[in-house]
């Protein structure tokens, strides 16, 4: 029991034990002794199983995936370092040490604090931008809507005219208000006139 694997439990290794220990499994490996030494080729990795090689590959390519990803990470890192360090150095070779305070590049009175607002408010500015397109799409649709009655008014009184002028070739002592007949919003008093005109007219 002592040596028993760490990823077997007790009971089952007990069994184990009693099994191998028991009479037909000697015999069977006695039988299996005589045959083993009966081979002219004999297994190049010895009593080893192949169960038991395949399962340390599978381990062992295990390991070397882990190390591997591990590396490549490593040396990724390592690279991106050195490649902002080399092209900052460069700059600064060139232009020289920036100075304390200041910004390069953006211009005179511009420092590091005014640089972080302005990126702190582009969310305002964005919200600013989509309240101008909003008031833009507004005044297209009221000039939209303006145009489309002013053509509806026109059409109105295209047709008021040639219904006056059928009606006044029917008879000709005929004579009508263009305002009775128009298509636009009358009240009542209104609408009861015009009817009462073509009422008389049928008559």
């Amino acid at each position: 029991m002592k040596n028993r694997p760490v990823d077997v439990p007790e009971s089952h290794f007990k069994n184990l034990l009693n099994y191998w220990n028991s009479d037909p499994h000697k015999k069977m490996s006695e039988t299996n002794t005589e045959n083993r030494n009966k081979l002219k080729c004999p297994h190049t990795d010895g009593k080893t199983p192949f169960a038991l090689i395949r399962e340390e590959k599978r381990r062992k390519s295990l390991i070397l995936q882990i190390l591997y990803q591990v590396e490549m990470e490593r040396i990724q890192s390592t690279q991106e370092s050195e490649y902002v360090n080399h092209s900052t150095d460069d700059f600064t070779s060139v232009m020289g040490p920036e100075h304390p305070g200041r910004v390069r590049l953006y211009g005179r009175g511009v420092t590091k604090t005014v640089l972080k607002g302005q990126k702190g408010n582009l969310g305002s500015s964005d919200e600013r931008m989509q309240q101008k397109i909003e008031e833009i799409e507004e005044r297209i649709q009221q000039r939209m809507y303006e145009k489309l009655n002013g053509q509806k008014d026109a059409m109105e009184q295209n047709i008021t005219m040639n219904v006056i002028a059928r009606l006044q070739h029917l008879n000709l002592d005929l004579r009508l208000d263009p305002d009775m007949l128009r298509f636009s919003a009358r009240s009542p008093v209104d609408t009861s006139s015009a009817q009462q005109a073509i009422v008389q007219l049928n008559s």
